[in-house]
């Protein structure tokens, strides 16, 4: 809208009783200007002057009444914390941004840059401390010379916990050894994992208080030997893995150890004719019975039943 008023050469013009009331009811930003025009008469008394005032509404201004947070999502974990929202308002809004702090007054703030959809955003913050509280607002840039920030919240990291480790199976077993497997599945939260291995005894749920082997550290598979063991005996064995929480065990697995002095399982597969005076032999041993194998060969003769004691 414009407002003019005509004056005369010398004038006095109340702006506050006249003019700036109905600006300033209606919400308007105002320019005054003075014009001079003349008649084409060459006397002073035929300059005009004009006093023109050009405005122009206003944009509403965002505040606590005008921009308003109306969803509002917090998902906070040990080392993260996501955002959803959507807010409320008539306007445009140019950005979002998230001031985020571990001091009430926000002193110590970080600003991140939330993602846009329509009037829908979100925002991921990462590097944050295991249960601790942090005080967040929202910045809204709505293209004006100020922002606007809304009022603080809170939030609180969750803790570290145990990790989460499994037992896998065992094998090669023998009179005082056997092989066994375990993974480490999650380090609790973004923990360091400091060891992990297996445990194990006559008894069930073993601990790493008695027979254990330490296999590494971090997340992952891993493997080990459990020696020591006693013949033909039946044990239990847990894998584990440690955080700064403690340590965790997974699943108990059993198995029972060979007799002592179990021999070896072995097999004649196929015999090669390969002329009249060689023959090509081939074997495969299916159990190692009681303890590993040390040797393993093909022993013949003119006899049933060759032996190894009469090749030598």
């Amino acid at each position: 809208r414009n407002f003019s008023k005509l004056i005369s050469m010398n004038f006095v013009i109340n702006l506050t009783e006249d003019i700036l009331p109905r600006l300033y009811l209606e919400d308007f930003w105002w320019r005054l200007f003075l014009i001079k025009m003349n008649l084409g008469i060459n006397t002073d008394n035929h300059n005009v002057f004009f006093l023109a005032i050009t405005a122009c509404q206003k944009d509403t201004d965002v505040n606590i009444n005008t921009f308003k947070i109306t969803r509002e999502k917090i998902i906070a974990e040990t080392l993260s914390v996501r955002i959803d929202g959507t807010y409320s308002y008539d306007g445009k809004v140019n950005s979002i941004e998230v001031k985020i702090g571990q001091k009430a007054d926000l002193s110590d703030v970080e600003s991140f840059r939330t993602i846009l959809n329509g009037k829908d955003f979100n925002v991921t913050i990462t590097d944050l401390q295991p249960l601790d509280q942090y005080y967040y607002c929202f910045e809204v840039d709505y293209g004006a010379t100020t922002t606007h920030l809304t009022e603080v919240k809170t939030f609180i990291t969750e803790d570290y916990t145990l990790p989460t480790v499994i037992t896998g199976e065992v094998d090669s077993i023998s009179e005082n050894i056997a092989h066994g497997y375990g993974e480490v599945t999650s380090n609790g939260g973004g923990d360091l994992i400091t060891i992990r291995g297996l445990c194990w005894g006559i008894e069930h749920n073993p601990t790493i208080g008695k027979a254990y082997v330490v296999a590494g550290a971090g997340l992952g598979a891993f493997d080990g030997n459990m020696t020591e063991l006693l013949a033909d005996q039946t044990y239990y064995v847990r894998a584990f893995a440690g955080n700064s929480k403690g340590v965790a065990y997974g699943n108990e697995m059993s198995f029972i150890t060979r007799p002592s002095g179990t021999l070896p399982t072995v097999a004649t597969t196929e015999i090669i004719q390969n002329g009249s005076t060689s023959l090509t032999i081939k074997g495969i041993v299916s159990d190692e019975g009681a303890s590993a194998v040390v040797i393993k060969g093909i022993c013949w003769g003119i006899c049933p039943n060759p032996s190894y004691a009469r090749q030598l």
